[in-house]
């Protein structure tokens, strides 16, 4: 109900008058169900203009759609599967914000100096312990050697030692690149 009529309402009772709309009202001649009555969704205020009521929800479950199909597909657009594999260093938009962020170049060089000793210690420690576990004494590790002298596909352990040697291999490459950038 508009404000004005809830005053009216209050001063001098206007139960069983009308409404601003020329409508006739419910209310009791004593305006104690003024406050208590809401009028439908769709009736005019005191000002002529129609504006829906704002509900509160009491549910969490809603027939009207806050967020379309489109909305979801789009914000799975921004998801860039590449930066789960592949760090932000190796960005080229990441060197360029270095780049331009330092202003001098000596910040400039012990980042990037730091960046290359953490790169150079962490391979040489992952390039350690996958020679420890290609040539560790085990039986397991004993198995996968043999199975790999043999040939034998079939064995889980030949494809395990497979991707250890692999793995060796691109260690030794990364070290060999990071040594040569410096």
């Amino acid at each position: 109900m508009p404000l004005k009529a809830v005053a009216a309402a209050l001063k001098g009772g206007v139960g069983g008058g009308r409404r601003n709309d020329g409508a006739a009202s419910s209310a009791p001649a004593n305006g104690s169900g003024l406050l208590s009555k809401k009028p439908k969704h769709g009736a005019t205020s005191g000002g002529g203009s129609k504006r829906p009521r704002l509900v509160q929800r009491t549910s969490s479950v809603d027939t009207r759609k806050d967020v379309s199909h489109l909305t979801w597909a789009s914000l799975l657009g921004l998801l860039k599967p590449r930066e789960y594999f592949v760090t932000v260093d190796h960005f080229s938009i990441w060197r360029r914000h270095l780049s331009w962020a330092k202003e001098d170049g000596s910040q400039l060089r012990t980042l990037m100096t730091q960046k290359f000793s953490t790169n150079m210690v962490f391979m040489s420690l992952l390039l350690g312990a996958e020679m420890n576990v290609l040539f560790n004494s085990s039986h397991i590790t004993t198995q996968m050697r043999q199975d790999m002298k043999e040939s034998n596909h079939n064995s889980f352990e030949f494809w395990i030692g497979l991707g250890i040697i692999t793995s060796v291999v691109l260690t030794l490459f990364t070290l060999l690149s990071t040594f040569t950038a410096w």
